[in-house]
């Protein structure tokens, strides 16, 4: 018999929690694939097969995104009950401890990206809107790099097909990468206006496209992209800044940059 310790069996939370991380970096991989696919496919004059592959990579989102929100949610709400002592024996008290902990909630990425990708599935079926593949598409690929850098990042194998190259790429580019998510929210606005126009100025693309400047608020404020949405713009007011002097319309950019710090 074999006098080795042995090491200790994983706890029903550990295990859960890694079947979550390989479910996520599952979902994430397929996300890059169908994102890469919605944006090649169309040049390909496959427009049916670019929606399949563009509703793949919004629901790999949501599934990626929704999942961390859930589980955020109910940690949160499992601490604060126990800091408070809050008693959840009733749904009203159940009730009261969600709303304490929701905005904690709502000002996560992971919550403002299950928003958001809910609102592109209003658009799916009718007019793909593949910018806003670009955010979600580019989490996913630092997820799944720090994932197998995590598991097999001394191995000969992922040295050899470069791994460890494609993760010091990713740290050295982690500022950009957050600058082009930005970029690619804001460009995302006026699009889903275009989308409002085109589909006979229907209510639900306009609802759509509020909605979407509510997203637009929260990821200004949103600790992980404030201080790129700011930068970005500040960038846009001062390139306009000209055009709207001359027309007038400088009172209703300041109305704008003084909703979205609301």
């Amino acid at each position: 018999m074999s006098t080795q310790p042995q090491p200790p069996p994983s706890s029903p939370t550990q295990t859960r929690a890694s079947n979550t991380q390989i479910a996520a970096t599952a979902a994430s991989l397929v996300m890059i694939l169908a994102s890469a696919l919605s944006w090649i496919l169309p040049l390909l004059r496959k427009p049916a097969l670019a929606k399949r592959a563009y509703v793949m990579a919004l629901q790999c989102a949501l599934f990626v995104h929704g999942s961390r929100t859930v589980t955020n949610m109910r940690q949160r709400m499992i601490a604060e009950a126990t800091a408070t002592r809050a008693p959840t024996d009733t749904w009203r008290e159940r009730l009261a401890l969600v709303a304490n902990v929701f905005p904690h909630i709502a000002a996560t990425t992971d919550f403002q990206y299950s928003f958001a990708t809910i609102i592109f599935f209003s658009t799916a079926t009718t007019r793909p809107v593949a910018v806003a593949l670009i955010p979600t598409t580019v989490l996913a690929i630092y997820h799944v790099v720090v994932f197998f850098n995590g598991k097999i990042g001394q191995s000969m194998l992922w040295r050899g097909y470069g791994g460890n190259k494609a993760m010091a790429f990713l740290r050295s580019h982690q500022q950009q990468a957050l600058m082009l998510n930005a970029q690619a929210e804001v460009v995302a606005l006026p699009l889903l206006l275009i989308h409002a126009f085109a589909g006979g100025k229907t209510a639900a693309g306009y609802v759509m496209a509020f909605a979407y400047a509510q997203y637009l608020r929260l990821r200004y404020k949103c600790a992980d992209a404030r201080r790129y949405h700011v930068d970005l713009w500040n960038r846009i007011y001062a390139s306009v800044a000209s055009v709207t002097n001359r027309v007038g319309m400088t009172p209703l950019l300041d109305r704008f940059a003084g909703y979205l710090a609301r």
